[in-house]
């Protein structure tokens, strides 16, 4: 396969040496575009298919570091390497933020970027190669999908990876199919039937439907309580409905359950599925969502006193801890521990002023059990421990 190279630098000296290294140095490595700006790289990256591009730091109008941070939205697989006159701890730092290849400062040793080049044109090359191995394929393509039903990825990125790969065009054109398996009276089947985790169950569910998929693909992209959402891909002359209740009549023999499907979209291609996802993040009513936390948050303000913990305030919520340890996160920008630490600091804190209790009473009203453990606490929070706090504020 051939090799997509940019050269983007603004002085005319390094665009000529390193135009005729890259043109000599192997048949299957094309220079495919020659830029003194960053902003021209970038248009062009938009447009066309480029696996390493070699760039220098300052430039006028727009910079290294802005046309890495912009590369990396469009393309995450672009290996890039920086060639800069400065060994800038900046730099550097800007390298391990946006996953750069290598660091390389002028004068340029020509062995060593010779080297860098041909180790990184085997990797993609091996890359190519492992695509045929339907294990690494299914692989991507469920990182993929899941970005895409996240809508954490951009269309510039898809098309990006869809023009590196042949095979990606191949997937983009089939039909795509959302899906909704929901597993009847699931608390009486955990505790009569399911010795496992709840994880271990969602696992057995993808493996029964990826044992019957036959030609065709389905992924999980997301689990919570009993509901698991699936998307399935397969050619255009086949009928998903039809498949995808096959496969859950497949599920329900094998596990001894009942459960129900839905299908919830089907889309003709990749893009559309895409555009499907990128529409009900943007018109997504919050107040779902905002009433869970608001619940969730209730409930630890009501009871930080008590042993509460992340799988206390789930079951209170009716969600899966794992999901709402998660969507918590998400929603709030803290962790759930995090969130009750505040809370219960910030207690301990009213009641510290008020001078009516010991260290071991407040500890004990705001939900410790160990002195030790609540002064610490305290301390990693405050910067001080509960007594000098107090003096502080005396």
């Amino acid at each position: 396969m051939k090799i997509n190279v940019i050269i983007v630098d603004d002085e005319v000296i390094i665009r000529m040496g390193l135009s005729k290294f890259l043109q000599e140095l192997h048949p299957d490595i094309k220079l495919c575009g020659i830029f003194q700006d960053g902003a021209e790289a970038l248009q062009f990256i938009k447009n066309n298919a480029v696996h390493i591009m070699i760039t220098d730091m300052k430039m006028t109008n727009v910079n290294g570091e802005e046309l890495i941070k912009n590369v990396r939205k469009i393309s995450k697989f672009t290996k890039i390497i920086i060639i800069s006159g400065y060994r800038n701890f900046e730099y550097a730092l800007v390298a391990l933020k946006y996953n750069v290849h290598n660091y390389l400062t002028k004068p340029i040793n020509l062995k060593d970027l010779k080297e860098l080049i041909l180790d990184i044109y085997n990797d993609i090359k091996e890359e190519n190669l492992s695509s045929h191995d339907n294990n690494h394929l299914n692989y991507m393509l469920h990182k993929i999908l899941i970005d895409i039903y996240k809508n954490e990825i951009s269309s510039d990125e898809l098309n990006h990876l869809i023009s590196v790969n042949k095979y990606w065009t191949d997937i983009a054109d089939n039909k795509y199919t959302l899906f909704s398996v929901k597993i009847l009276e699931l608390e009486n089947y955990l505790n009569s039937r399911w010795k496992y985790e709840l994880n271990n169950l969602y696992n057995a569910c993808n493996n029964i439907f990826n044992m019957y998929s036959d030609r065709h693909y389905v992924f999980n992209v997301d689990s919570f309580n009993n509901e698991l959402k699936y998307i399935f891909i397969c050619d255009k002359k086949y009928n998903p409905e039809e498949k995808i209740f096959e496969y859950v009549d497949n599920l329900e023999r094998i596990m001894n359950f009942r459960a129900s499907v839905q299908i919830n979209f089907i889309a003709d291609n990749v893009y559309e599925l895409m555009r499907h996802f990128s529409y009900i993040t943007k018109t997504k009513p919050e107040n779902n969502d905002n009433i869970l936390i608001l619940k969730a948050k209730q409930f630890i303000n009501q009871n930080y006193n008590k042993d509460i913990s992340l799988f206390t305030v789930a079951d209170h919520v009716q969600l899966n801890a794992m999901y709402f340890s998660r969507f918590f996160k998400s929603q709030t920008g803290v962790t759930f521990i995090d969130y009750l630490i505040d809370v219960r600091i910030n207690k301990a804190i009213e009641l510290l002023k008020t001078r009516k209790y010991t260290g071991m009473e407040i500890c004990r009203r705001v939900g410790y059990q160990s002195y030790s453990y609540f002064i610490n606490v305290f301390k990693q929070t405050t910067g001080y421990s509960p007594k000098e706090f107090l003096r502080r504020i005396e």
